[in-house]
């Protein structure tokens, strides 16, 4: 699989997950001001997914009566269904559409216009392009009819497959107090080990208001990435309407996307031929055809035949080259000839249109190892630097910035 960026906005301040959903730990996360993420996520690549989520209190989640089946139909008639529920004017909203419920009634999502507008804005300003944005609230997974999530200072409930609602955790008590006599049996709140002993009292509190026995259990992850780890892919994304993706691929990653993952496939290609050349075993030259041909079945799934994956994928990266910078082609062949031999594992590339950055994000048993390879491509008169670097366990991962000789 690979790697998605998951970022939430919650008013000015922003936090982020990079993230294989099939990987135990998250290899990236942080936190800031919103002003500030462009320049927080300058170096940080991945291949997957860019994911927003918006904090539960800034939509209201509701469901409306609509009887007609035709979806034109139901989006003109839905803001009327639900205009007693606004607290705004109907034209000052965006309305989303989800699934039906087995009454006949259709789960809607509204959003403030504008403040859904400066959110996508905030992102589109640092070249990032969300190819699903939904609810935090709608990210934990259902527990029965309802699940409750301690997230920092906010108590997340939700009681449906499109229903739920956020509440300040100080006011927990009469949050539970909403919900009905069947919905508080044998209740659980989910919260974060370090967070156990902040809602002891109010819990018990709870229990003997109500007379229930509401339980607590911990989890080893926070709350954010607990949330995207139980990620509802299908379910209700605010891109509706105006706001529809018209091209998946788009934002900052967008500007590279597709020749990162041909890059990353040029990669894959350049080591099938040198075990050819005798230099990797053959159960490995498998491993890797097989990935060519994975990656381009993902990526190309209209064309199905994968026969000889090579000439296929270099007909592909000639049309890269047609379409896209012609330094990435220089670059990442430098790259790439170095790099059996190195000692670095290659984890994701960023190719940076509008700078020229060839960004590598790599894996060593020491630092030594990457003040090497770059020392190679300075050799070979190309300008190469070390960017980020982190020690995790036994192991060593940063970023190098590769521009050709020319550049600035």
């Amino acid at each position: 699989m690979t790697e998605n960026i998951y970022i939430r906005l919650a008013g000015q301040h922003v936090e982020w997950l990079v993230m294989d959903p099939a990987e135990q730990h998250p290899r990236l996360r942080g936190e800031a001001p919103i002003d500030e993420l462009g320049a927080r996520l300058a170096d940080i690549t991945w291949l997957g997914s860019t994911v927003v989520l918006l904090q539960a209190e800034d939509v209201l989640l509701t469901r409306a009566s609509v009887p007609s089946k035709q979806a034109r139909q139901i989006l003109q008639a839905v803001p009327f269904a639900v205009e007693e529920q606004l607290a705004s004017d109907i034209e000052d909203c965006h309305f989303a559409l989800g699934g039906r419920y087995d009454s006949g009634e259709v789960s809607v999502a509204v959003v403030d216009r504008r403040l859904f507008e400066q959110r996508l804005d905030s992102l589109r300003q640092v070249n990032i392009c969300p190819e699903i944005v939904l609810v935090d609230v709608l990210q934990v997974p259902l527990d029965g009819s309802v699940s409750l999530l301690v997230d920092h200072d906010r108590l997340l409930i939700r009681t449906g497959a499109a229903a739920g609602l956020s509440f300040p955790l100080e006011q927990m008590a009469q949050a539970i107090g909403l919900l009905s006599v069947a919905q508080r049996a044998d209740l659980i709140i989910r919260v974060a080990a370090d967070q156990r002993e902040t809602i002891d009292l109010a819990v018990n509190q709870v229990n003997a208001e109500y007379n229930m026995s509401c339980s607590v259990v911990e989890q080893d992850l926070d709350s954010l990435e607990y949330l995207c780890r139980g990620l509802d892919w299908r379910g209700l994304s605010l891109l509706q309407g105006e706001f529809q993706v018209k091209q998946p691929s788009t934002g900052r990653r967008g500007i590279w996307r597709s020749v990162a993952i041909l890059g990353l496939v040029a990669f894959v290609l350049h080591l099938t031929v040198l075990f050819g050349q005798g230099l990797y075993l053959e159960r490995q030259a498998q491993e890797f055809e097989l990935a060519a041909q994975q990656l381009y079945a993902e990526i190309f799934p209209t064309d199905r035949n994968v026969n000889d994956i090579r000439r296929r994928w270099r007909a592909k990266l000639a049309d890269a080259g047609n379409n896209t910078n012609s330094d990435f082609v220089s670059l990442f062949a430098a790259a790439a000839k170095n790099l059996p031999g190195s000692n670095l594992v290659l984890g994701n590339i960023n190719y940076n249109d509008s700078r020229g950055d060839l960004i590598l994000q790599v894996t060593a048993s020491r630092s030594e190892t990457m003040v090497a390879f770059v020392q190679q491509l300075t050799v070979q008169g190309l300008k190469a630097e070390i960017g980020a670097i982190s020690q995790e366990a036994d192991v060593v991962k940063g970023s190098i910035k590769i521009k050709s000789g020319g550049g600035a």
